[in-house]
């Protein structure tokens, strides 16, 4: 099969479609009771009123839904990030 110049096997087009689909369908926002995820978000997350916090963003969609990747440099929290979700 050749896609934009890009030579695939079909059996990878279908793999590659197959994994895209599942994480289509994970993606979508779960239900989640906003008090009791603010109030947890809270308690592992401490910083000050008003100022952006990246990893508490991460983890509140990570728990809204059934997928989410969580990526960063070097140093930015990801294991924390993820160690805090787990723990949620």
């Amino acid at each position: 099969m050749l896609e934009q110049n890009l030579l695939y096997l079909s059996r990878y087009q279908h793999y590659e479609d197959v994994v895209a689909s599942g994480i289509g369908h994970r993606s979508r926002p779960e239900a989640v009771d906003e008090a009791w995820l603010g109030e947890r978000l809270g308690h592992y997350f401490s910083s000050p009123p008003g100022e952006f916090d990246g990893q508490k963003l991460a983890a509140a969609v990570a728990l809204s839904r059934r997928f989410c990747l969580i990526a960063g440099g070097p140093g930015t929290g990801k294991t924390t990030t993820v160690v805090k979700v787990l723990a949620l």
